[in-house]
């Protein structure tokens, strides 16, 4: 990808990247990145530059970032998908009280959707601070999604549908497996910025890439900071006992995962998400704030845009 040999001029703090490989430009430009992850000769120049990288550098050990790395999301705005989460529990939660005449679902998807967005604000604020870090959790929007809809009882069940709907519309990133193969001694972990907990991360992982059930998974919701902040990096490097510069850190966000590791020691390869695929979930945004206008919310103003 990039092999960021990346600096900075001190005098303008602009960052230059000095060097871009030919099959940087294949993906930064490819039109849809699942159907290029899901074909090895797409993916085998960048699965062999890694593993040059493994064996020049002696790497013991690789973190992968989780959603939009290791995992494809579709192309959807994070709006999207908190919107398409709410229409499923909306359902669900009115399948599940259709036989009891003593409890009647009074939401629909709207009112779960604007209650899952204050729910988020909320988890945020609320959360204890660990290492510096505030961080939302899956588990305390959950509770306060339903608390808000007046059906805290329904916050298994909120829970859930949000996996389920994450386990459906994820895809696999099969470079992992092409790593895997080249470099079959080489162990792995997984790392995200994300109000998911961790082991709900490693379900995901287990059931898409069928990686062992012992995967170590490391997440900001767990309380030991973020990679955007430079905190959840030294924890997983003491955690794993492991010096830093024998671990590489792969994944798409040229700060997190690409600057941060490096602030830490860590060897990083940057997998840029694609521009087509970032003007596409910008679309979904833009569209779903047209339409929700139309009926008196400003999703602007409630939910910035989100990857």
């Amino acid at each position: 990808m990039i092999q960021p040999e990346i600096s900075t001029d001190n005098s303008t703090t602009n960052t230059t990247i000095l060097r871009v490989d030919g099959h940087y430009d294949k993906l930064k430009n490819t039109k849809e990145f699942r159907h290029f992850y899901s074909h090895e000769s797409n993916h085998l120049e960048i699965a062999s530059a890694i593993v040059k990288i493994i064996t020049k550098k002696q790497i013991k050990l690789i973190s992968y970032d989780v959603f939009d790395t290791a995992l494809l999301r579709e192309c959807k705005s994070e709006a999207r998908r908190f919107w398409d989460i709410s229409q499923n529990f909306s359902y669900a939660a009115s399948e599940k009280y259709k036989s009891k005449k003593s409890k009647k679902v009074s939401f629909n998807t709207e009112d779960a959707f604007l209650a899952r967005i204050a729910a988020a604000k909320a988890s945020y604020s609320i959360s204890e601070t660990k290492n510096f870090n505030r961080e939302g959790t899956l588990e305390s929007i959950a509770r306060i999604t339903c608390d808000l809809l007046g059906c805290i009882e329904l916050t298994p069940l909120y829970i859930s549908t949000e996996i389920n709907y994450e386990t459906n519309s994820l895809s696999p990133n099969l470079l992992l497996k092409t790593i895997k193969d080249l470099a079959p001694n080489i162990q792995s972990v997984f790392i995200s910025d994300m109000y998911l907990e961790s082991d709900k991360i490693k379900k995901l992982l287990i059931g898409k890439l069928g990686v062992p059930a012992n995967t170590v998974v490391y997440s900001s919701a767990d309380g030991f900071g973020r990679k955007q902040k430079k905190q959840l990096f030294p924890h997983v490097v003491k955690d794993l006992n492991q010096n830093a510069q024998e671990i590489l850190h792969i994944g798409d966000s040229l700060i997190s995962d690409y600057q941060m590791p490096r602030a830490n020691g860590l060897n990083a390869f940057y997998l840029p998400m694609p521009k087509y695929e970032k003007q596409g979930r910008q679309d979904c945004y833009n569209s779903m704030c047209d339409n929700l206008l139309e009926q008196n919310i400003n999703l602007r103003k409630l939910l910035n845009f989100n990857f």
